[in-house]
């Protein structure tokens, strides 16, 4: 549960004079248990009410099991070394230097180390660490980069280990459906596998010498239709169709119809295939 950034300040300000308050009195009752026993009881109640209280709201449950036990430890420490320094003293007669130094040095290292306090701060990290909410504000989505599928095609490949790289002629693009067009000629589709970026510009200079491929063969244009996240890349001079008779006839009338009839249009052309020279002089 996130609060109001005021609400927060005003809550850890609280927790933090708790914090020492309960450690001055910490130290008043073993103070005081150095020369009576009357105060033990009370002192053993509050001391295991305030840990126990405290372990079951800095909020546990939130941390996964490893951070969940260090937490633990941390908080739990300055109320458990407490009732052993008292328990020690108890069963030692009378009031010796040693008993005083382990009272004064209980005081000086939970009023300086804090460890209640550290525990806390350990579960807050953790919980901001797998807040979903903050880790999509945190990282926009256009940052997001699509992960990389291995390619099948031996030219998408190269084109994801050498191409592709980080610091290579075309970072964060990947080739698709690499078609075949001749001896020397291919075409394929460039993507840009960070959603909503275009295909960075790619320097076919660059790609040329990677190639080793004439540049004036290389072009890289827009795909008709789609956005500048995809481009279309050609290689080559494709061989020109090979057009069979009837269609080779068919565009020669056209031809013929469009210079000696401007205006009209060749609708459909019939052919008929030659027969032997005989057949024709007949």
């Amino acid at each position: 549960m996130h609060l109001p950034p005021r609400v927060a300040r005003a809550a850890e300000t609280v927790r933090s004079r708790t914090g020492r308050l309960a450690t001055a009195v910490g130290t008043g009752a073993l103070a005081a248990g150095l020369v009576t026993g009357e105060m033990v009881g009370v002192t053993v109640l509050a001391t295991v009410t305030a840990t126990g209280a405290g372990l079951v709201t800095i909020g546990l449950r939130e941390a996964d099991r490893a951070v969940r036990g260090i937490a633990a430890a941390l908080y739990a420490t300055p109320g458990v070394t407490l009732l052993g320094i008292l328990t020690a003293v108890r069963l030692t007669d009378g009031v010796h230097l040693l008993e005083v130094a382990a009272v004064a040095g209980w005081a000086a290292a939970i009023w300086w180390l804090r460890p209640a306090r550290t525990a806390r701060e350990l579960l807050a990290e953790r919980v901001e660490l797998v807040d979903p909410d903050e880790v999509l504000v945190d990282e926009p989505e256009q940052q997001l980069v699509v992960e990389q599928v291995p390619e099948t095609h031996p030219l998408a490949r190269w084109w994801q280990q050498q191409i592709a790289t980080e610091g290579g002629v075309a970072p964060h693009t990947r080739l698709v459906d690499p078609e075949r067009l001749g001896p020397q000629a291919m075409r394929a589709v460039i993507t840009s596998t960070i959603p909503g970026e275009p295909v960075p510009d790619i320097s076919t200079a660059r790609l040329s010498a990677r190639m080793d491929f004439p540049q004036d063969e290389i072009a890289i244009t827009p795909v008709p239709g789609r956005g500048a996240g995809v481009k279309l890349l050609t290689v080559g001079t494709p061989p020109a169709p090979v057009l069979d008779p009837a269609q080779a006839a068919a565009r020669e009338w056209e031809a013929i119809a469009a210079a000696a009839m401007p205006g009209t249009a060749l609708l459909e052309v019939t052919t008929y295939p030659l027969t032997e020279a005989k057949e024709i002089e007949q």
